[in-house]
């Protein structure tokens, strides 16, 4: 089964911050991927200022590989 990127936050989001705070949060209208990959491009090159449910392992792998530079 394929993981949707930030599926997890959204849960958490939605049980300690309730309807009212996702609500809010879907009028900057997000930017759903599976692609972790994307989403390491996307804040190294300043496309979005932040993530959520992003892994620490994707990171590193994909800075070794040089995605940073």
């Amino acid at each position: 089964m394929e993981r949707l990127i930030g599926s997890n936050a959204t849960i958490v989001a939605l049980h300690f911050m309730g309807e009212g705070y996702l609500s809010e949060l879907a009028k900057h209208e997000p930017t759903l991927t599976r692609s972790e990959r994307d989403v390491v491009e996307w804040l190294v090159r300043g496309k979005f200022p932040v993530s959520a449910d992003l892994w620490e392992t994707s990171w590193c792998s994909l800075s070794r590989v040089g995605l940073e530079s």
